[in-house]
């Protein structure tokens, strides 16, 4: 009985690792009777861009005869959370189902609100700023409370528009409503940090004999996320905002340039988060479960 398990991030909770080590493994999950889609990237989000779902019909194909009819489709798209509200997982799972698979498992990873939402600010505040790829100008406070008053952040750009979710049981029980497979929460601790290495708990639940990444290879990949300093996020928002940054965003090494002035802007902004953070702190504790 082939089954697709589909990993749909959310975002922040260590995915890129997992889908690094899966890319790389391959060949070894293959044995295991895990199929992990090879793309142009680690992840599967160019596949679940396409909406009309075409890849669907031969990427089960291709599962069944390198894995086997009881084996596992692995897909792995943290940008699904993007599409929670539409459509697209109900269209998803129904393509998958009429191409032959006979079980959906939706596996999602939950980190504590307040920590997710200071990992993606920092995250927000990189990259480049363009006319083409224009990007959010946040700020911690105001952008807390709208997460604490709508359980969600939407941002918009160019290239689609994006939502992150941090009422988790909402999620899951509207998720359960919409989809006819099974949905399933871990937290990030027990996805990350009780394990050797980021996804080992599902690995092993879907491999034939138990095994873990590390049990498929001595020299798994190195991928850290080096989190940017409170003040360099604060510094890639204001030159964001006062058109400074040109070019990628600098990093906390870079030589400094701009004018006393900005940098008597940027300590400002810097006390008015370091006001803000314990009280968002205290209200998303209040408000969202962990």
């Amino acid at each position: 009985m082939l089954r697709a398990v589909i990993h749909a991030g959310l975002h922040k909770t260590a995915t890129t690792s997992f889908q690094k080590c899966c890319s790389k493994l391959h060949r070894e999950l293959i044995a295991q009777g895990i199929y992990y889609p090879q793309c142009n990237s680690n992840n599967h989000n160019q596949l679940i861009g396409h909406p009309d779902l075409s890849w669907v019909k031969s990427t089960v194909r291709d599962a069944r005869s390198s894995a086997g009819s009881d084996g596992c489709l692995l897909l792995s798209a943290e940008n699904l959370e993007y599409h929670f509200h539409q459509d697209l997982p109900k269209r998803m799972e129904a393509a998958l189902f009429r191409a032959g698979v006979k079980r959906v498992d939706w596996v999602l990873c939950f980190r504590n609100p307040f920590e997710a939402y200071s990992s993606l600010y920092g995250q927000l505040s990189l990259g480049r700023q363009t006319i083409q790829g224009a990007r959010s100008i946040l700020q911690f406070g105001a952008t807390g409370h709208l997460i604490i008053a709508r359980h969600t952040l939407t941002l918009q750009s160019r290239a689609h528009t994006q939502h992150f979710y941090f009422n988790y049981p909402a999620l899951i029980s509207d998720l359960r409503r919409k989809l006819k497979g099974q949905v399933l929460g871990i937290s990030f601790k027990d996805f990350t940090k009780r394990a050797n290495f980021p996804g080992d708990l599902l690995i092993q639940a879907l491999a034939r004999d138990g095994e873990v990444f590390s049990d498929l290879s001595s020299t798994l990949p190195n991928h850290r996320n080096s989190s940017p300093s409170h003040e360099q996020i604060e510094r890639n928002y204001l030159r964001r905002f006062l058109g400074f940054n040109a070019s990628n965003d600098r990093t906390d090494s870079d030589d400094r340039s701009e004018p006393a002035w900005f940098e008597q802007a940027l300590t400002s902004r810097l006390d008015t988060r370091a006001r803000q953070e314990r009280r968002i702190r205290r209200l998303f504790k209040r408000t969202f479960s962990d």
